[in-house]
């Protein structure tokens, strides 16, 4: 799946937060926070402030995850990824809510963060998000980082991510090509010359083709060899049968040429 690319609108100013018109700023305006952990805007502290501008104007895929309880909030380019089935509902909601069908691989990374202060970072990740009422197969390069207040207390956590779905589709086929190939017929390619005095239009052919490489099956060439060698026995006999004349003896000198 293509990641969405946002065009930027123009500045909107919300109780001091300054963010660009999109989407996503659409269902940030319209959520009533004072019914969320956050409380209302007005109230919100500086480095959550800082954190919701950063997260809202990027043209990537940004989530911010807030407090305890994870409150979400992001912008227009991570819509795809989240699925639209929860947007925008899933403004001022906690994340383990938003991303239930995930809760066993999101509650270790998120705790890791919030409670470590690590920085999670992994690549082509199989994410099965319900991005349409079901779990759907999805692979993301995310990484999770957390955010520090003045104080360096973690407050919330940032995660910046982009689907790689079709990247490890096209690997995966180009791989299973490559299976293919190197599994198909095998081909051949002989170092003889073709002998210059072979006169016979099929033995000919034969050595032709086995000297100029083709796909061959398992046993053609030995069967190719056996065919020469038999034809050859046959002109040898035919030469010996022939009366010794001056016109044979000079035929076999040629032949020997």
């Amino acid at each position: 799946m293509t990641n969405h690319t946002p065009t930027p609108g123009p500045i909107v100013e919300h109780h001091g937060l300054l963010l660009r018109a999109s989407e996503a700023t659409d269902g940030l305006l319209n959520t009533d926070w004072a019914a969320t952990p956050l409380g209302p805007v007005e109230s919100w502290p500086p480095t959550l402030r800082v954190a919701v501008q950063l997260c809202l104007n990027s043209r990537f895929p940004v989530t911010l995850c807030w407090g305890r309880e994870l409150t979400v909030i992001y912008n227009d380019g991570y819509i795809p990824i989240m699925g639209r089935n929860k947007h925008p509902g899933a403004f001022g909601q906690p994340a383990l809510e938003v991303y239930a069908e995930i809760d066993e691989f999101l509650r270790p990374l998120t705790t890791s963060v919030m409670e470590q202060g690590e920085t999670v970072w992994q690549e082509d990740q199989h994410i099965p998000i319900a991005r349409h009422g079901e779990p759907q197969e999805g692979y993301y390069t995310f990484c999770y980082s957390p955010v520090r207040d003045p104080d360096g207390r973690i407050q919330g956590l940032i995660s910046i991510a982009t689907d790689t779905t079709d990247h490890v589709v096209r690997r995966r086929r180009t791989a299973a090509g490559r299976t293919a190939v190197a599994h198909g017929p095998v081909r051949l390619r002989t170092l003889h010359p073709v002998p210059h005095r072979a006169t016979h239009r099929g033995i000919g052919e034969r050595h032709h083709g086995l000297r100029q490489g083709g796909t061959v099956h398992p046993g053609r060439r030995s069967h190719d060899a056996h065919h020469i060698r038999a034809s050859a026995g046959i002109r040898a006999a035919a030469r010996r049968r022939e009366p010794d004349s001056p016109h044979t003896r000079a035929g076999r000198r040629l032949d020997r040429a």
